[in-house]
């Protein structure tokens, strides 16, 4: 996959905004999520920041399973300037993973604590909720994220399926800033534990 110059972005999302045609040579996958985005929100300046759910709402047990397995890859991240975020299937934050200060004060400026609620509804298309809401892998750069205050993020996400009824069950997504280090996102993809690994059935956008 390969990102649209940020020009050509920009003007497709306001043609859409605008009710016009979206400009050609954009991703189907990116052009309906911002169109998601629009009927539940309106417009990207409608989202001031990022609404919170409390914490003692969060699925500790789903946190449980995964804090084990991430915990490793997580370690790996240590250094890259890449956090580590798990969601449930709601695109809520049950987690995150953050060893670099600069980071952790990246994810705090965007609102990426624990109990976010970075589902499409609340904050449009993100490297979290779009996941959520499609079932299927996606990274999402820069202006493609439909909240401005996003536009400095590259976000990589992946779903979690029960292995046996086949439901979504999380979200695990990797993090940073837009820098050359973004590009580490994919050769880590293999690090995560089988389980955690996308499903077989999901194309990444």
């Amino acid at each position: 996959m390969t990102t649209a110059p940020a020009s050509l972005v920009e003007a497709a999302k306001d043609a859409l905004l605008s009710a016009s045609a979206p400009a050609p040579a954009l991703r189907p996958d990116l052009v309906t999520s911002w169109q998601r985005s629009k009927e539940a929100l309106g417009s990207p300046v409608n989202i001031r920041d990022v609404p919170q759910v409390g914490l003692d709402l969060l699925d500790s047990h789903l946190l449980e399973m995964f804090q084990a397995p991430l915990a490793p890859v997580s370690d790996e991240l240590d250094g890259t300037g890449l956090g580590l975020l798990l969601a449930d299937s709601g695109g809520r934050i049950l987690q995150r993973w953050a060893h670099d200060h600069s980071v952790a004060d990246h994810l705090d400026r965007l609102g990426t604590v624990r109990g976010a609620d970075l589902s499409e509804a609340a904050v449009g298309t993100n490297g979290v909720g779009t996941v959520a809401a499609t079932g299927r892998s996606v990274q999402i750069t820069g202006n493609e994220h439909f909240a401005d205050f996003y536009r400095s993020a590259v976000c990589t996400g992946s779903p979690v399926w029960h292995p046996v009824t086949g439901r979504l069950l999380a979200v695990v997504t990797i993090s940073s800033r837009i820098t050359e280090r973004a590009g580490l996102v994919r050769p880590l993809t293999p690090s995560l534990p089988a389980p955690l690994r996308p499903h077989a059935g999901g194309a990444e956008g």
